[in-house]
C-alpha cells in the first residue's frame, strides 16, 4: 500500500514539475505602454516562446477578463530572452483595472487607471535623458510616482546605447518598473537608445498599424492627441514621416495637440536648434493647431515660445547637465535635474516643473 502511495504521490510530482516547466520564467517586473481606444498593452520578459497568459479585472464591480501574448520581440543579444506583447482589451475610460501574472514561482500585479473619458481632467508625466546615471533617475521615478499620474511621456535618451544590459542597469531600475508596472510610458527614441538592437524589443508603439512603424504613432488620451515622432529618422519635407505627421495632425478634432521627439525643434544652448526641423514646426505644427512640443536632448530645463507653440526642453532626468543659453524666445532656463507634471483638463494645461528634492522650478499654464 505504501509503494503504491509512493508511484502516487511521484507521478503528481512529476506532473507538477512538468506542468511548471512549461510556464515561462519571467525574467523582469512587467510593465505598460501602448495605450489606444480601449486597451494597452502589459510587456512581458520570459525565457520562453510560450504564450504569456494575464489575468485582469475591472475593480468596481468586479468583471474578469483574460488574455494573452500578441506576439514577441526576441532579445538578439541574448539567446534565451522574448519580451512580449499581451494586450489588455475592451477596456473603459475613468475605470481601474488590476491584473496579475503568476509564472509558478512569483506574482506579478499591478493597477492601472485606464485614459480618461472626454471633457475630464487627468495628470501625466514628462521626462527625459536619464541616461547613465540610475541614482538619479530613480529619484525622479520615485517623485513622479507621488503625483499619481496616469500616463508618462518620456523624451529619448532612457540608456546609454540601447543596448541590453544598458537598458536594465540604466533605465529599468526597481523604482522605474515600481511605476511602470502601474502607469504606461511612451516614449520618442532618442539618439542614444535608438542604435541599439535591444530597443525594439523593450519598447512597442501605440496605433502602429496606422502609422506603419513602431518607431513614430499617435494616440488620444482624454482630450489630448499624442504625436510621438523619431528625430533620429528624417522628418524633412516630403519624408515618409514628415507627411504622416501632416496627415495625422491634420485628421484630428481633439481640443489639443502635443507633438514629442528627442531634438528641440528651438533650443537655446547644448545642442542648439534643429533647423531641419523648422518646416516641420512651421508648416505643420502651427498650422495644425499643436499648442506644446516636448522635447528633452539638451541636458537641462528649457520653455520656449515661438509663435503660438511652447517648445519644452525636458533633458535632466539623470545624463550629464548642460549649462542652458539665453534667445529672444527663452522665457525660463534651468540648469537642474528635473521632470514635469502636467495637469490637463479641456479649458486648461498647467505645468509644474519640479527639481529631484521638490522645489518648482517653472509653473505657468495654457490656457483654450
Amino acid at each position: 500500500m505504501r509503494k503504491i502511495i509512493f508511484i502516487f504521490q511521484f507521478i503528481i510530482f512529476l506532473f507538477v514539475f512538468q506542468v511548471l516547466s512549461l510556464n515561462a520564467r519571467v525574467l523582469m517586473q512587467p510593465y505598460l505602454q501602448a495605450p489606444e481606444q480601449n486597451s494597452i498593452t502589459l510587456m512581458v520578459e520570459t525565457d520562453s516562446k510560450d504564450d504569456v497568459y494575464i489575468n485582469y479585472h475591472k475593480n468596481s464591480p468586479s468583471i474578469q477578463l483574460s488574455a494573452k501574448t500578441s506576439f514577441f520581440v526576441k532579445v538578439k543579444e541574448k539567446k534565451n530572452v522574448f519580451v512580449h506583447r499581451v494586450p489588455l482589451k475592451n477596456l473603459e475610460p475613468g475605470e481601474n483595472y488590476t491584473y496579475n501574472l503568476n509564472d509558478g514561482k512569483k506574482l506579478f500585479s499591478g493597477t492601472l487607471t485606464f485614459s480618461t473619458k472626454p471633457g475630464s481632467s487627468f495628470k501625466f508625466a514628462v521626462m527625459g535623458d536619464c541616461r547613465s546615471n540610475p541614482e538619479i533617475h530613480s529619484i525622479i521615478s520615485k517623485e513622479i510616482a507621488k503625483h499619481s499620474p496616469i500616463l508618462s511621456v518620456y523624451t529619448g535618451d532612457l540608456c546609454y546605447d540601447g543596448k541590453y544590459k544598458s537598458w536594465k542597469n540604466e533605465f529599468f531600475t526597481e523604482a522605474e518598473l515600481a511605476l511602470d508596472k502601474n502607469v504606461p510610458f511612451v516614449n520618442s527614441l532618442g539618439n542614444h537608445e535608438a542604435s541599439g538592437k535591444t530597443s525594439e524589443a523593450f519598447l512597442q508603439g501605440a496605433n502602429t498599424n496606422i502609422s506603419g512603424s513602431n518607431d513614430y504613432y499617435s494616440f488620444d488620451y482624454g482630450d489630448i492627441h499624442f504625436i510621438i515622432l523619431n528625430s533620429e529618422e528624417s522628418l524633412k519635407k516630403g519624408s515618409y514621416q514628415y507627411n504622416f505627421v501632416e496627415n495625422d495632425l491634420k485628421n484630428s478634432n481633439k481640443i489639443w495637440k502635443i507633438a514629442v521627439l528627442h531634438e528641440p525643434v528651438y533650443c537655446a544652448g547644448g545642442h542648439g536648434d534643429n533647423k531641419s526641423l523648422y518646416d516641420l514646426s512651421e508648416e505643420i505644427f502651427e498650422k495644425n493647431n499643436v499648442s506644446v512640443v516636448l522635447a528633452g536632448h539638451s541636458h537641462f530645463y528649457q520653455r520656449n515660445l515661438v509663435g503660438k507653440i511652447c517648445h519644452l526642453v525636458i533633458g535632466g532626468g539623470g545624463a550629464p547637465l548642460y549649462s542652458p543659453g539665453s534667445s529672444n524666445y527663452v522665457k525660463k532656463s534651468a540648469k537642474e535635474y528635473h521632470y514635469a507634471i502636467v495637469d490637463a483638463s479641456p479649458k486648461t494645461l498647467k505645468f509644474k516643473v519640479y527639481d529631484i528634492y521638490g522645489k518648482i522650478l517653472d509653473e505657468f499654464e495654457i490656457n483654450k
